[in-house]
């Protein structure tokens, strides 16, 4: 029983939640890009 109110607060923590996902082009945003590129042809490790 235990997991099944735990499934439901869940449950009901996650239908309070408000989000939305969108997909930017590599294009349209120059810096990502760049640094993405800087990252792919680095010799240098960063922690």
């Amino acid at each position: 029983m235990q997991i099944r109110v735990e499934w439901g607060n869940w449950l009901h923590c996650i239908s309070q939640m408000q989000f939305w996902c969108s997909h930017i082009f590599r294009e349209g945003n120059q810096v990502a890009d760049a640094l993405a590129n800087f990252g792919l042809t680095s010799d240098t490790m960063v922690s």
